[in-house]
């Protein structure tokens, strides 16, 4: 159970004119929840193992929002003033898996891995909302909603990898891979208003309902090596990332179409030091990418805020994320007392953020 009380301020920076932006929000939060989840490791012979970890989920949430907002321009002239309350509840389950298949061979360092994930989440959101939005400049009418919003937010996630691995030397193993990932999302929102002569929610406002999908295909083939030696160890893994990318939306009787494709880099990089038994540094750097949702990338109009009309951007990119770290660790295991310094961080390119 959580209650929290916010105000924030935002200045909106626009070739027309700046708008300040303030409000307030009372909050109160709710959260039920209960998982299962078991592992099986399986000895197929002396070589040979097997991995299952199941895991499912169930909760639910209930969420109240009681705010009030308002704008200003440069001249500090009221814009416009929205009251709201919304009420949601939300019931949520997902079920995870990880299959993972091991083979080592007679020769020290050859080996076969094999692996299957699946993430697979299911919400379904109901949630009231009465707000009253009144703009004083301009002619846009006031907007007063009275409706319910029921969502289905659908997640399925499948990932398969597989490695071979051969030694060259003692310390020196190359590494051949392919890995396979297939994600699917879906949001389905259906409106409807107060009908004051049936006294329920029972009209259908076409404005605030639309349907979207979101599927990224990926297929990357990899490289890589590992050299462990006695003061030190290096690993990498690189390969290109060759993806689909599969937006769809009907919203008010049309259909709206996006795909692309990408061939994109990926890294993934290791350095390891020991000065003694006790001392060793770390240095870490992989490089991937993130793509964004159909919402942000179809040219529909998303209302749901009165306050801000939102239309996705064709023309985006696929956000890419570098992110490195270094780390010393200074530790006797005989007293078992030391020290660590860590120091990391993330570079991202082409970025998707919202205000």
């Amino acid at each position: 159970n959580s209650d929290n009380l916010n105000r924030s301020k935002i200045i909106t920076f626009l070739p027309t004119g700046n708008i300040t932006r303030e409000s307030e929000a009372t909050t109160n939060g709710e959260n039920f929840g209960h998982n299962v989840s078991f592992q099986v490791e399986y000895k197929i012979d002396s070589t040979a193992t097997i991995f299952v970890g199941p895991k499912f989920m169930k909760s639910n949430s209930k969420f109240t929002n009681d705010s009030f907002e308002k704008s200003f321009n440069d001249s500090g002239q009221l814009v416009n003033d929205s009251k709201s309350q919304v009420f949601d509840d939300s019931d949520r389950g997902s079920f995870s898996n990880a299959i993972n298949f091991n083979k080592r061979f007679k020769r020290k360092g050859r080996f076969l891995s094999a692996s299957f994930n699946n993430d697979n989440a299911k919400e379904e959101l109901n949630s009231l909302n009465k707000s009253n939005t009144v703009f004083y400049q301009g002619a846009n009418p006031d907007i007063v909603r009275d409706q319910v919003r029921k969502n289905r937010n659908i997640v399925d996630k499948y990932v398969a990898e597989v490695e071979y691995s051969e030694p060259i030397t003692d310390s020196l193993n190359v590494k051949v891979g392919l890995n396979y990932s297939n994600e699917f999302k879906s949001d389905d929102r259906n409106t409807f208003d107060f009908n004051s002569v049936s006294q329920s929610y029972s009209d259908l406002n076409p404005e605030l309902t639309n349907y979207l999908t979101t599927s990224t295909t990926t297929f990357r083939p990899q490289a890589g090596f590992s050299l462990n030696k006695k003061k030190y160890d290096v690993s990498a893994t690189v390969g290109p990332s060759i993806s689909q990318f599969d937006n769809n939306s009907f919203y008010l009787g049309l259909p709206t179409s996006l795909t692309k494709n990408y061939v994109l880099p990926y890294a993934n990089a290791r350095v390891g030091y020991r000065f003694t038994k006790s001392k060793s540094i770390y240095l870490n750097y992989s490089y991937d990418v993130d793509f964004p949702d159909a919402s942000q990338v179809l040219p529909v109009e998303d209302l749901s805020n009165p306050l801000s009309t939102v239309v996705g951007n064709v023309n985006l990119k696929p956000s890419s994320n570098q992110w490195g770290y270094f780390s010393f660790r200074n530790f006797d295991y005989a007293t078992r007392s030391g020290y660590s310094i860590y120091i990391g961080g993330n570079f991202y390119d082409n970025q998707v953020v919202s205000s």
